[in-house]
């Protein structure tokens, strides 16, 4: 049987040694959990850099792939290649049917749940014209307001730039609705302080080419058109938020 002095050494040496694990072991234990920050988010945190740009785009069935149309690069994926940047720097949100102010279609319900992200520098909406050619302008002027704002809450430093390009080749009442509706959009932009990207909505008036057979919607064609005018009206803003990205023209053109 050891002495009673030499099980006293021993227990202070294993409490010791136990002390000296477990601060060994918090440690270890905060290196590794920076390590995983750093290796798990390194996109996160180039993205919240001030010389990077990051995009979320709002559309319509304008926007969407399909084949019907015989679009598989719609002007999402076109102006955001264009403007260089990388699938993690934009969020794409849209729908078929989808405007300002329809009843259970409205963009603003598309941002349903989506968390707040400062670093957000551009929001491009493209739409509203066409959907929305038959609501009342009073209602159309209150959900571009509503839904600017919630724009603006998710994304506290982003320029909001909104344009229209729909048209439809075999309706000629939808033209003349959509026409006339361009200028209270313009208006409501600047009651927002929202850039509109004038001249867009021009783009595919005039071309028959650009549509696919149902007259209205465009095709591969009419987006590469579309994505074209869009980017050019972007970089004339001169505004390092959306534009300190590099073109790439080969993709724009």
């Amino acid at each position: 049987m050891m002495p009673a002095d030499t099980v006293k050494c021993l227990q202070r040496t294993a409490s010791r040694a136990a002390l000296m694990l477990v601060a060994l072991a918090s440690v270890l234990a905060a290196i590794l959990a920076a390590f995983l920050v750093v290796a798990a988010s390194p996109d996160q945190a180039d993205a919240a850099t001030p010389s990077k740009t990051k995009y979320v785009m709002v559309g319509d069935s304008y926007s969407i792939k399909s084949k019907k149309h015989k679009v598989t690069n719609p002007w999402p994926e076109r102006v955001r290649s264009s403007l260089g940047l990388s699938k993690k720097q934009c969020a794409i949100y849209r729908h078929s049917g989808y405007g300002f102010s329809l009843k259970g279609r409205k963009f603003i319900s598309l941002f349903s749940g989506v968390e707040r992200d400062p670093s957000v520098t551009a929001v491009l909406i493209v739409g509203g014209a066409g959907n929305d050619r038959a609501v009342p302008l009073k209602t159309e002027r209150l959900w571009y307001s509503k839904t600017i704002k919630r724009l603006r809450y998710l994304y506290p430093n982003a320029v909001i730039m909104h344009t229209i390009t729909s048209w439809h080749l075999g309706d000629a009442s939808y033209r003349k609705a959509m026409v006339k509706r361009i200028p209270y959009y313009k208006k409501f932009a600047k009651e927002n302080k929202v850039v509109f990207l004038s001249g867009c909505e021009k783009v595919l008036r005039n071309h028959p080419s650009y549509f696919s057979s149902d007259l209205r919607h465009p095709n591969e064609k009419g987006h590469k058109a579309m994505a074209r005018v869009i980017v050019k009206a972007i970089k004339k803003l001169d505004q390092p938020a959306v534009t300190n990205t590099k073109l790439k023209s080969s993709q724009a053109a």
